[in-house]
Order: structure tokens, then sequence, then C-alpha cells
């Protein structure tokens, strides 16, 4: 069984996917809709490491969150709707959060296999 952190980890990821994809929709414009389908993908790799139990998972998957934290930031700061820029400044702190768990001793002892002491 997953420890808790790579869990919560996954669900914050998948619902933060959901929810820009979400934004995207709500523009109305389909040419928006590109950019949040490319974060889609990336949050599917970082869905894909989460699930795995290799060892290079971890790393993966802190690599692809750490590039969605970076694309939600970069959107925070441009010249965007306000509601769009707050929900991307809200969507990159939940993807930092990410990055620190699965860099607590329990998500390291899942993709490594070894016990957490």
């Amino acid at each position: 069984m997953r420890p808790l952190e790579v869990r919560l980890s996954a669900a914050i990821v998948l619902a933060a996917a959901v929810v820009f994809l979400g934004h995207a929709l709500l523009r109305e414009d389909p040419g928006v809709l590109r950019f949040p389908l490319v974060l889609a993908v990336i949050a599917a790799v970082a869905l894909a490491a989460m699930w795995t139990r290799l060892r290079a998972a971890r790393l993966i998957a802190v690599v692809a969150v750490g590039l969605l934290a970076l694309a939600h930031t970069v959107i925070a700061l441009g010249a965007l709707p306000w509601w769009v820029r707050v929900s991307s400044g809200l969507l990159a702190a939940a993807h930092v959060y990410v990055v620190i768990l699965l860099l607590t001793g329990p998500a390291r002892a899942h993709f490594t296999g070894v016990p957490n002491d």
C-alpha cells in the first residue's frame, strides 16, 4: 500500500490538472486549451511515476511537478484575468506542496524500498 504522502500527492496533481483544464474551458477560446492540455500530459507523467515503485519514479515525479509549479507561477505573474492569476498562484502553491510531500521520509521509503527509520 502506498503511504499517505504519495496518495495525497497524486490526488493533488490530478485535482489541479482537472481544475486547470476547467479554467481553460471557461475561457471559451479554443486556442487557450492547448497549454492546459500540455500541462495535463505532464501531470499524467507525474501520476504514472507516482503509481510505479521504481527508484527513478520519485525523481521523475518531482521534476514533472516542479515544471507544473513553474508554469503556474509564470501564469500567475502574467497579464491575465485576476481569477486566472489567483487560481494559478494557488495551483503553484499546491504543486510546491506536492514536491515537499514527495521528499518526505515515507515517500522516499516507498520508492526506494528501504524502511524509514
